[in-house]
């Protein structure tokens, strides 16, 4: 569109609509595994992708785009997602292959020692008679 605002002065305007391939990162190969991993469970249960973005509140656009990797699901997308399926999202993505190109970090859970069975000795708990608290480290009340 153009402006005339004087005789010796006038004004281009373009309108730019920023597509959602420029506006969000590029898809990863997890992220399309993610995406077709859906698709196998709702195609297996017999859910129309239309049906799945109604039960998530999404637009039947954005679940489409997802599916067609032009964009990638969120964390919060795949936990809504798997709470409607009936899935729990941890073991749905642990069950997921790992594309090459990550490293399995192989985390575990952090060890909880059962106070009942470890010698007081070796803690840093300490406790008066009065039961007022005693800093182990200072050594006194």
């Amino acid at each position: 569109m153009r402006l005339n605002l004087d005789k010796n002065v006038s004004i281009s305007v373009h309108s730019y609509a920023m597509s959602p391939k420029e506006s969000e990162p590029a898809v990863t190969e997890f992220a399309r595994g993610v995406a077709d991993a859906l698709s196998k469970v709702i195609e297996k249960r017999s859910i129309s992708k239309r049906e799945l973005a109604r039960q998530i509140g999404r637009s039947n656009n954005y679940v489409a785009m997802r599916f067609r990797h032009e964009a990638a699901f969120t964390l919060t997308d795949i936990d809504v997602i798997c709470n409607a399926l009936g899935l729990d999202a941890g073991s749905f993505i642990a069950g997921l292959s790992v594309p090459a190109n990550v490293t399995n970090l192989n985390v575990r859970r952090r060890r909880q020692d059962d106070l009942s069975t470890v010698p007081l000795a070796s803690t840093a708990i300490a406790a008066s008679k009065d039961n007022t608290p005693i800093d182990p480290e200072r050594g006194g009340a």
